[in-house]
């Protein structure tokens, strides 16, 4: 799974599950995360010049280690959804989330 079909599939769960007064999430929430997504994958490829990554992660699998050590709002909404005992909450990020750990 790439982290773009990951993390569109997590926006595309999350948008149908979300309450309009939900004030992490914003009218252009979509557009900032797929930035962010864009940033990680640039960095990542900027960072090791289109070389191998040394530790054997994917691109996929860096960019995804990096965006959630950046404090974006995707960080901010999975980690809410994460401490929450209601742990159905956490499905719209299972493959985000199975990305992130593989690495």
């Amino acid at each position: 799974v790439s982290l773009s079909i990951a993390i569109d599939s997590c926006i595309n769960l999350f948008e149908k599950i979300i309450h309009p007064e939900d004030a992490l999430v914003s009218v252009d929430w979509r557009d900032r995360i797929t930035k962010q997504v864009k940033y990680s994958e640039e960095r990542i490829q900027t960072i090791f010049h289109g070389n191998a990554i040394p530790s054997g992660l994917t691109l996929d699998e860096a960019a995804a280690l990096h965006l959630y050590t950046t404090e974006c709002p995707f960080y901010i909404v999975l980690n809410r959804h994460l401490l929450n005992p209601q742990r159905q909450l956490c499905k719209p990020f299972f493959k985000y989330l199975q990305l992130m750990l593989s690495g």
